[in-house]
């Protein structure tokens, strides 16, 4: 699975639970954790900007 799409993913996840954490990302999605915390920080980027 691309970045953008995982984070399309990551998104649509919050929105029903409000929270997630790096651990989840890697089970959801098997991911690295710095995979998980690269694109909680581009997500974090984007909704600032």
């Amino acid at each position: 699975m691309f970045q953008e799409e995982r984070m399309q993913h990551i998104l649509e996840y919050l929105k029903i639970n409000k929270r997630i954490s790096v651990e989840d990302i890697c089970k959801l999605y098997n991911v690295s954790r710095d995979t998980a915390r690269r694109d909680l920080v581009n997500l974090e980027k984007r909704v600032l900007s």
